[in-house]
């Protein structure tokens, strides 16, 4: 079967290329100076410069309203998960998946939403959110604000599962 690819650039030179049967493709570019990016998919191409900085700056940061966590709050162990890793990749592990079934089954899914059951579709793109994104989701989809540490301790749980390959 053919399989959509993606080959990515850095600073003119192929760095990788990846298929995927969801169209979600992800990419380890390491951060160093500054780098230009270009992603191609067939005759379609994006690009982009990424920059490494000392400091964070301010500008960047998720102000909004019932912001619950920004990108440089998520530590993250090598070869180990964090919030950052997709809820698909986590429950490739045993231990993933009982920390996500158990975070599941904490999200309030009472009143209009009993008996909530997720179709393929849905499962499938669930399963390509991170963790920190499908919190957010849900957070602000229940109204609720999900406490910082709370998340920072799933976010620890998590750096202390390896990671599995496949």
């Amino acid at each position: 079967s053919n399989l959509p690819e993606v080959e990515l650039y850095l600073n003119g030179q192929l760095f990788a290329k990846q298929q995927s049967d969801n169209h979600f493709f992800y990419f380890q570019v390491p951060n160093v100076g500054k780098s230009q990016i270009v992603v191609k998919a067939g005759e379609h191409q994006d690009e982009g410069t990424i920059r490494k900085v000392e400091e964070m700056n301010p500008d960047y940061i998720l102000k909004e309203a019932g912001a619950i966590i920004n990108w440089f709050d998520i530590t993250e162990v090598e070869g180990h998960y964090s919030l950052n890793d997709t809820m698909g990749e986590i429950m490739k592990s045993e231990q993933g998946k009982a920390i996500i079934s158990g975070l599941m089954q904490q999200m309030p899914m009472g009143g209009d939403h009993a008996g909530f059951e997720l179709g393929e579709e849905a499962a499938r793109m669930m399963n390509g959110f991170t963790v920190v994104r499908m919190i957010n989701l849900v957070g602000s989809m229940m109204h609720m604000d999900i406490p910082k540490e709370k998340i920072l301790e799933l976010n620890k749980m998590l750096n202390q599962i390896p990671k599995v390959s496949e």
